[in-house]
């Protein structure tokens, strides 16, 4: 469960990220019609799926590159927070802490849970009085707001009474939801949201994600009939009360609503056009300006290494690929054998991340750290001193795709040591 927590943690951040790069796409892109933009904020739940991975030419990727740099370089970036709890407060209440805080977390959990399953029951209960009036369409005298409801057979409701002519505008709205999948979009951030309860930015994006999604289906349902008129009036009146987990008629600021059909009365038909080449444009920008931490050849402190496993074969060097900042090893013989210190040292920090799996970090007298990933286990604790003793066994764990252990050194300024690997000295 700590792992688990930890990852939340770390997708967090990475969520922050791409909701400030989202944003200024949307912004860029404020006067294109919503029904091409509606789907932006998707990127920022996806983000916070564990292993979720896009290509380079992404901006997801962009993000993972400065979460993932930042923390090989000077102790990781974690361990800035990491050097902070160290100081306000002693190790085992730093532990309670945490635990503290992951038991809020878990609580809050429930309690978002509980609230979704109660509506969800509340309103199921009402619906079974409801009254088929075709296919895929009821009518219901216990709801106050048009919706659809379900998650692989959606269907739409409306409240009793609405007259002919409101009915048929709001069908179309509540139509065009179905055939966009909005229901299932919205169904699956909410499970998102009840995970990430705590994070701000989640709930923000899930609100601007329905509001865009309503939006997207005003322009349609504004398109489909030729009096627009009729729809505003229509929009206008449903002050009903909406299902905000639920693609809803009446879900969003009415007034926002109307406005936005109204100015997108004067918007051209190349809209889509400048969008597509303004999105492209950004999104092939984006990896020139990725972030990399500079490289320094081993200085000459006077220190003997040792490799990291014995038996040992490089399987991946340093920068193999982009952002790969280790140099990887196997141990012919032995696939899960110890790991070793590179040389003597103070366990500075141990810990678990969804990308580099089990780690630990070394300090070493001369300012220069030593990085080891991806270990089964771990058998040394923060503060020890260490020399030539095993500090773990090689593993698979975080995103490793096979048994092995990565390996990375930076000097005293945090830049990567790109000539370690021909200096370890293996058995």
């Amino acid at each position: 469960m700590n792992a688990i927590f930890a990852t939340v943690l770390q997708k967090s951040v990475k969520a922050l990220f791409v909701f400030l790069l989202v944003c200024i796409i949307r912004f860029l892109c404020r006067k294109i019609p919503k029904k091409y933009t509606a789907y932006l904020m998707i990127p920022v739940f996806l983000s916070l799926l564990p292993g979720f991975r896009i290509s380079k030419v992404s901006f997801v990727s962009l993000t993972d590159s400065l979460i993932r740099d930042a923390r090989l370089s000077h102790t990781m970036h974690l361990l800035s927070e990491h050097d902070l709890l160290e100081i306000v407060v002693p190790m085992k209440e730093r532990t309670l802490v945490r635990s503290f805080l992951m038991i809020i977390w878990m609580a809050g959990i429930a309690v978002m849970l509980g609230m979704v399953i109660w509506k969800t029951v509340s309103l199921y209960r009402k619906l079974r009085y409801s009254i088929r009036l075709e296919n895929d369409l009821y009518e219901c005298d216990r709801i106050n707001s048009s919706f659809v409801f379900g998650f692989f057979r959606p269907v739409i409701y409306l409240p009793a009474g609405m007259p002919e002519e409101e009915r048929k505008y709001v069908t179309v709205h509540e139509t065009l939801h179905i055939r966009r999948c909005d229901h299932v979009i919205k169904q699956l951030c909410l499970m998102l949201l009840i995970i990430y309860w705590f994070h701000p930015v989640v709930w923000i994006a899930y609100f601007i994600l329905s509001n865009d999604l309503e939006m997207a289906c005003d322009e349609r349902t504004a398109d489909w009939f030729e009096d627009r008129e009729d729809y505003l009036k229509v929009l206008v009146s449903s002050s009903g009360k909406a299902y905000p987990i639920l693609p809803s008629f009446a879900y969003g600021n009415i007034g926002n609503r109307v406005r936005h059909l109204l100015s997108y009365d004067i918007r051209k038909s190349t809209a889509a056009a400048v969008f597509a080449v303004v999105l492209t444009l950004i999104l092939a920008a984006i990896p020139l300006f990725g972030y990399r931490y500079s490289t320094v050849v081993l200085k000459d402190h006077g220190m003997s290494l040792r490799g990291p496993v014995e038996h040992s074969e490089l399987v991946c060097g340093f920068e193999k690929y982009p952002d790969h900042h280790e140099a990887d090893y196997i141990n012919k013989i032995d696939k899960n054998g110890d790991v070793y210190p590179l040389m003597e040292g103070i366990v500075e920090f141990v810990g678990y991340d969804e990308v580099y799996g089990h780690y630990v970090c070394i300090s070493h007298d001369n300012g220069y750290r030593s990085y080891y990933c991806y270990l089964s286990d771990v058998s040394v604790k923060e503060g020890d001193s260490v020399s030539s003793s095993p500090i773990g066994t090689i593993g698979d764990t975080g995103g490793a795709t096979g048994e092995h252990v990565g390996v990375a050194m930076t000097d005293e300024k945090g830049n990567y040591v790109r000539n370690l690997e021909n200096l370890l000295f293996m058995k």
